[in-house]
């Protein structure tokens, strides 16, 4: 069997092309990945955290987006990220983050590896971001990564009482508002 062909183009091909598709794709060096849906768990918990943001960002000067809001890699990669908290006041017409601040991926069995290790490291480069957290789909779990100057610290965020610190916004994210309504499968064992 063979391997389909792989669609590669740059950065300002990308945009123009994407703006033709009905379905999203990410630009991963300079190669158009489709993205794939989610399990319901994982939408509910992206959709948690968005509205709890929104409650808490009304009225300030960052908003919460959903993953339709593209973020630019300074190496050049285009990224759908779950939730991104812009601070920058990005125009209606805008198709990326304008100055995103949080970033905020719900983690997948296929792409848990990936996400906390490619990704953090492409959302850690962006200069504007001073907090990229990960959220589990399978308990109340979440860690979040805090800019230190030009170092990054980890917090791990347990059970549903417990809560992810985003100073940089100055807010915070309850487990228990990010996990309202999500069943969990039951632990094998």
């Amino acid at each position: 069997m063979n391997a389909p062909a792989r669609l590669t183009m740059s950065f300002d091909r990308y945009i123009e092309w994407e703006k033709q598709q009905e379905r999203k794709h990410e630009l991963v060096d300079g190669v158009i990945t489709l993205m794939a849906g989610g399990t319901a768990a994982h939408n509910r918990v992206c959709r948690n955290v968005l509205l709890s943001l929104q409650l808490r960002l009304r009225g300030k000067p960052c908003e919460p987006f959903g993953s339709d809001m593209k973020v630019r890699i300074p190496q050049g990669n285009v990224r759908y990220p779950d939730v991104t908290v812009d601070c920058g006041k990005p125009k209606p017409s805008d198709l990326w983050a304008a100055e995103p601040r949080v970033i905020i991926e719900v983690l997948s069995p296929s792409t848990e590896w990936f996400d906390q290790t490619q990704k953090l490291e492409e959302y850690q480069s962006i200069p504007s971001v001073m907090h990229v957290a990960f959220l589990s789909q399978n308990r109340p779990f979440g860690r979040v990564w805090t800019r230190a100057g030009s170092a990054w610290t980890s917090v791990d965020a347990d059970g549903a009482g417990a809560a992810l610190a985003f100073s940089a916004i100055e807010t915070d994210l309850p487990l228990s508002e990010a996990y309202d309504g999500v069943e969990f499968a039951p632990l094998e064992g």
